[in-house]
């Protein structure tokens, strides 16, 4: 599992999860529609509001966090995040596997006593 998620260290992904984010800052984050009608159900007025992504980042750099665009852009940054890392966990392997280490066997150079025969003086 550790190297599957090696994924998050490299530059690639980071540069696509920017990419994300800034193609969905145009979709609406929230619609209202409000409906002025009189008493007998005939519409006065009629508004649709709809706020989107690069407006509530906008809201909250400029005005600070007292304006209520923190929930938001916190909603646009952890649903990209998890899109994105869903994507890179299943569709890339990591480029290295976790392998057992090889045993290496050497030749015993020429000059080298045998393994067990050490000279004796």
């Amino acid at each position: 599992m550790r190297g599957r998620l090696q994924f998050l260290r490299q530059w690639r992904f980071w540069l696509n999860y920017a990419f994300i984010l800034a193609v969905t800052s145009w979709v609406p984050l929230l619609t209202q529609k409000a409906t002025m009608t009189l008493s007998d159900g005939k519409v006065l007025q009629e508004s649709t509001t709809s706020v989107r992504a690069y407006q509530s980042w906008y809201m909250l750099f400029t005005h600070g966090p007292g304006v209520g665009q923190g929930q938001a852009v916190a909603t646009h940054l952890g649903l990209c995040f998890a899109v994105t890392a869903f994507v890179w966990f299943i569709m890339f392997r990591p480029i290295i596997q976790d392998l057992p280490d090889p045993v290496i066997t050497r030749e015993p150079a020429e000059d080298a006593p045998p393994a067990g025969d050490a000279p004796h003086e």
